[in-house]
């Protein structure tokens, strides 16, 4: 499928709009995987350093130590997992996810709340890019496929 407009380079057609496209969502990988360990770190670090944290907080610490887990195998493709896990194979369900996670980390800390921004613009750019190209998470991935 073509994005936009193409050139001629050393006899290669080039989609410029395609990639593009696959450089934005290397970036949106790369911003992601930092977000799945900023969620690791801050999970594992409010359940030792809170102040006297309840039952349900520290339950919700240790989600959001799985979601990061989650979100890092969703960044890193990593297929075997995900078959359990189909709403992290494409943009829109990614996207979701990320906002609910963000979502999820609000407490009365200043911290959550960079959390929460970063997750949910993350999250708003995954359903942005699902809106444009159809399974942008598929982009990609046919040049490593023999």
């Amino acid at each position: 499928t073509s994005f936009g407009y193409s050139y001629r380079k050393d006899n290669i057609m080039v989609d410029v709009e395609a990639e593009s496209v696959k450089r934005w969502l290397y970036v949106m990988r790369i911003v992601g995987v930092a977000v799945g360990c900023l969620l690791i770190a801050y999970g594992i670090a409010m359940l030792f350093v809170a102040k006297e944290q309840d039952l349900s907080a520290s339950i919700a610490n240790l989600y959001l130590v799985a979601f990061g887990l989650l979100i890092l195998l969703a960044e890193c493709q990593w297929s075997y997992m995900l078959g359990y896990f189909k709403f992290l194979r494409n943009g829109f369900g990614l996207g979701a996810f990320y906002m609910f996670v963000g979502l999820m980390a609000l407490s009365a800390d200043w911290w959550c709340y960079i959390v929460l921004a970063v997750c949910c613009v993350v999250g708003m750019a995954y359903c942005f890019t699902a809106c444009i190209v159809k399974d942008p998470l598929a982009i990609g991935q046919d040049e490593d496929k023999p």
